[in-house]
Parts: C-alpha cells; sequence; structure tokens
C-alpha cells in the first residue's frame, strides 16, 4: 500500500509540473511565470542531489554548478516575470 501511494504522490507532483509548465508556455500570465521560477528555484536542491548520485569518478562537483545555474535560472524567472508575462 505505502509503495502505491508513493507511486501517486511522484505522479500528481509530475501532473502539477506539467500543467504549471502548460500554463506557463500558453497563457504566459505573471502569477504562472512567477510560479514556474519559484518551482525551477525549489527544484534545483533535488536535481542536485540526483545528478549527484548518478555521477561518479572525477566529475564529481559539477552537479553543483548544474544545480546552482538551476537555481539562477528560476530565481531570474521570478525576478523577470513581469516582462516574461504576456501584456
Amino acid at each position: 500500500m505505502k509503495d502505491y501511494l508513493d507511486d501517486l504522490l511522484v505522479l500528481s507532483i509530475i501532473a502539477v509540473l506539467i500543467l504549471v509548465t502548460y500554463k506557463t508556455i500558453i497563457r504566459r500570465n505573471k502569477i504562472f511565470v512567477f510560479i514556474f521560477g519559484l518551482l525551477l528555484t525549489l527544484g534545483a536542491i533535488p536535481a542536485t542531489v540526483m545528478i549527484g548520485l548518478s555521477i561518479s569518478g572525477r566529475s564529481r562537483g559539477i552537479e553543483y554548478v548544474l544545480g546552482a545555474l538551476i537555481g539562477i535560472v528560476g530565481i531570474l524567472v521570478m525576478i523577470f516575470s513581469k516582462k516574461l508575462s504576456k501584456n
């Protein structure tokens, strides 16, 4: 039962991410652009962890660079959400 609930949670998170991304790309309302940037910023931490788990060898440390890059892009999207939205 617990595995089923975990799968359901993951699928609901993916559905919300797809919905917000769709609303951001198609409608480009200011609030959806801001939420998209916020999700990018918050997603930088798990992305860094997952990249770190999948990379081995000498390229350790690249996960922090990629995670910081994702976070910075999310912050920039949040800052410029007014300019990125349609009028």
